[in-house]
């Protein structure tokens, strides 16, 4: 990396051209900084990195004279957050998407059943923990604020986001707050309202509580491996390796074609061929995807239908799902080996 006439060996050589920035770009990195620095998402080598992006960024606008609200955009918080998860970051707000789904019904659903469980144990019988669910108002309510929590809170936060130690605070106290006054409103409109809006089984309730574990199973998954995958490290040894494996294929390709007594391809035609067979490869991939993915809700609706959980079934979508996990993850590894042959 190039800052005017420097070259920066390591990581850790960004300390040493803070000083260069000057007025909103040197406040806007030191907050950057501790932002950075305090993310449980990166590891120290990565960080360092991050920061040596975001600084090179900087000098290069300072020189053009740009403002640094040109660089950053209005939201500062959310420049810091796509430099962190970079390609990660649709995964990342769609496993947030799933697990508030998620756990708005598993709330939902625990405050239905919880109560029941001292119901059966008072009349000594257990059939009454499975009886139908009666969806009402209150529960409307408590999914409202299980939806709205995370936004909540990441308004109240936003302008404090580069104070770890007050952000973490305020996060608890907002976050307390609010469910307390929920669960508030919540037990008094169930005492005083009676009505149901929608009444599901409790099978039914379980499937979909299962499909949404399965959904944020896969993705929470795929957002490890996107993790480890988008290291520097990992990155320059995986590409390394195919490419050792690519040249000895290469050379044997060579030697057969010289028993043959034909013209071997040039390196470039033969790189070329490999990277319309990956683009076969991961159209392949992809359509398998899609069959695992139809074959989940083929048997998911089976089950919804007959208002039953079976156990086979159960096992099918979670092999389904860790197969879906092995599709998606090869296909990245093509398309990323597509890039750097390119």
């Amino acid at each position: 990396m190039d800052i005017g006439k420097n070259k920066v060996d390591k990581y850790e050589g960004y300390k040493n051209y803070v000083n260069l920035l000057m007025d909103d770009y040197r406040k806007d990195f030191d907050k950057i900084e501790v932002y950075v620095i305090g993310s449980s998402k990166l590891n120290t080598s990565e960080k360092n990195n991050c920061l040596l992006q975001v600084l090179d960024t900087f000098l290069s606008a300072q020189e053009e004279e740009k403002s640094v609200i040109q660089v950053t955009g209005p939201d500062l918080k959310r420049y810091c957050d796509d430099m962190i998860y970079g390609e990660r970051i649709y995964i990342y707000k769609s496993s947030r998407i799933f697990f508030i789904l998620l756990g708005t019904l598993f709330y939902t659903a625990y405050m239905q059943v919880f109560p029941r469980i001292f119901d059966a144990i008072k009349l000594g019988d257990m059939r009454v923990i499975f009886k139908t669910i009666n969806f009402g108002i209150a529960d409307i309510i408590l999914m409202l604020a299980y939806i709205c929590i995370p936004e909540i809170i990441s308004f109240v936060t936003k302008s404090q986001f580069e104070n770890p130690r007050r952000c973490r605070r305020i996060k608890r106290y907002t976050y307390y707050a609010i469910w307390i006054i929920t669960i508030m409103i919540y037990s008094f409109i169930k005492d005083n309202d009676k009505s149901s809006l929608m009444i599901m089984s409790f099978s039914k309730v379980s499937l979909i509580l299962l499909y949404l574990g399965l959904i944020n199973f896969v993705i929470l998954f795929l957002m490890k491996v996107l993790e480890r995958g988008s290291m520097e490290e990992e990155k320059e040894a995986r590409e390394e390796k195919y490419l050792d494996k690519l040249n000895t294929q290469y050379q044997m390709h060579v030697e057969r074609r010289k028993r043959s007594n034909k013209e071997p391809l040039e390196f470039e035609s033969f790189k070329a061929k490999r990277v319309r067979n990956n683009f076969f490869t991961i159209a392949m991939f992809s359509i398998y995807l899609l069959i695992f993915l139809l074959l989940a809700v083929l048997i998911g609706r089976g089950m919804y239908i007959q208002n039953s959980i079976d156990v086979l079934g159960i096992i099918f979508l979670f092999i389904i799902a860790l197969l879906s996990i092995l599709m998606t993850v090869s296909i990245r590894f093509f398309v990323l080996i597509n890039k750097s042959l390119s």
